[in-house]
């Protein structure tokens, strides 16, 4: 059977079906999408780009069932409560020293190759 050419017999082929859904269902997945983008921090205009993008496609459907308006407001609504979150990455509190690296017999930095390598054969450092 060559590559591209699915087999009917085959239990595991992959059949794809859509299911009908009125305006709540694409006014709550259009409210879902538009919180998962908020969260990670785009802004409402790259969100809005996704939305209207067919390559998202569930996004891009619940786009052309509500209307750009609706859509657009959702936006708004999701990004005005998720839109400020920002991650930092920073030292825990409480940890005042920053752990100094594995050296070698002649005080040379080991990179995390030969620290594994000497902790796998029992030798101290």
């Amino acid at each position: 059977m060559p590559y591209d050419e699915p087999d009917a017999t085959d239990p595991l082929h992959l059949v794809g079906v859509e299911l009908p859904a009125d305006e709540d269902a694409h006014r709550i997945a259009a409210s879902v999408f538009a919180e998962e983008f908020a969260r990670m921090g785009f802004d409402e205009a790259r969100i809005m780009f996704l939305f209207e993008s067919p390559f998202y496609a569930g996004a891009h459907r619940a786009y052309r069932a509500l209307g750009p308006e609706t859509v657009r407001a959702l936006v708004r609504e999701q990004s005005e409560f998720w839109g400020h979150v920002r991650f930092r990455d920073e030292q825990p509190r409480g940890q005042d020293q920053v752990s100094r690296p594995a050296t070698t017999r002649n005080s040379e930095p080991m990179d995390d190759v030969q620290a594994d390598r000497r902790h796998s054969h029992g030798e101290r450092s």
